[in-house]
């Protein structure tokens, strides 16, 4: 027997809370927000909201998930439980996962469906799990298109990868011809599982804990796809490793945060250098001139 637990979070906090889940026992999780095309007769989640969907057995989510919930979130959030019939819901589960094409040269593929992409497209090779970042989300999709860009006009690009989650933005960058990439998340779990995604991809990042002033930079290209409110605080530390002349690509920005996370940017001495927007979300680009 399984059951599938219902919460409803914050848009922006919905990939982090999937992630708790699945350290707090769940199987698979399912985020359905304003960037997923639901099925026809399904309810979307309220504006700004995303529901989530875990998938377990009865007794699998671990006592102290509530609590941790209510931590990461700041409130409590209700969740609602229902019985699902027998089945294979770990194959049901994979079965939401299937190859994607997220730029002009790259497409994200999970374990189990490789051999169904293009035969010249660059593969990157991802299972979902316990960390940020599948290629499917808009934010991370947007990260995508724009790092293939700026290596297909400059190959050997140094690469700075913060909050680097499952490591999906350092190794795509190196599978489309980066030079050093190095990757930065406060989460343990995180730097483990990207180490394993990228030795899966036979491509070397420097990964760790260290905190941001700690990193041997500046660089040419700095990606940080993280929440608004984090990228704010962050200010100061992001802003100083961009090199002169280099570029700064922000994500994890919805439509009404653009203008405070563009000025606490500037107040740093950077220029805007452009946006790319997928639905509610954004990316924010600048550079040092």
């Amino acid at each position: 027997m399984y059951r599938a637990v219902s919460l409803l979070v914050p848009q922006e906090m919905a990939d982090d809370v999937a992630a708790l889940l699945v350290e707090h026992g769940a199987d698979g999780v399912e985020v359905e927000d304003a960037s997923v095309m639901l099925m026809p007769g399904k309810v979307p989640p309220p504006a700004g909201e995303a529901r989530l969907i875990a998938y377990c057995s009865p007794e699998a989510l671990a006592p102290g998930v509530e609590r941790a919930l209510e931590e990461f979130v700041g409130a409590r959030v209700p969740m609602d439980s229902q019985v699902l019939p027998d089945r294979d819901w770990n194959e049901v589960w994979k079965s939401h996962f299937a190859p994607v094409e997220v730029s002009e040269r790259l497409w994200v593929c999970p374990s189990w469906r490789l051999g169904e992409t293009p035969p010249e497209a660059t593969v990157l090779v991802l299972d979902p799990g316990m960390a940020f970042g599948t290629g499917t989300h808009a934010t991370t999709a947007l990260c995508l298109r724009e790092i293939d860009r700026r290596l297909a006009n400059r190959p050997g690009l140094a690469l700075l990868d913060v909050g680097t989650g499952s490591g999906i933005l350092g190794i795509a960058a190196r599978l489309l011809g980066a030079g050093r990439v190095v990757g930065v998340d406060s989460d343990p779990v995180a730097v483990r599982v990207a180490r394993e995604n990228a030795g899966r991809n036979d491509v070397e990042l420097e990964l760790s804990n260290s905190p941001l002033d700690r990193v041997a930079g500046p660089f040419p290209l700095v990606v940080a796809n993280i929440m608004a409110s984090t990228l704010v605080e962050m200010a100061p530390e992001l802003s100083r490793q961009v090199a002169q002349g280099g570029e700064l690509l922000l994500s994890g920005v919805l439509d009404f945060q653009v203008d405070e996370v563009e000025r606490a940017f500037v107040a740093r001495g950077l220029e805007p250098a452009g946006r790319e927007a997928q639905g509610e979300w954004v990316l924010l680009a600048f550079a040092r001139k």
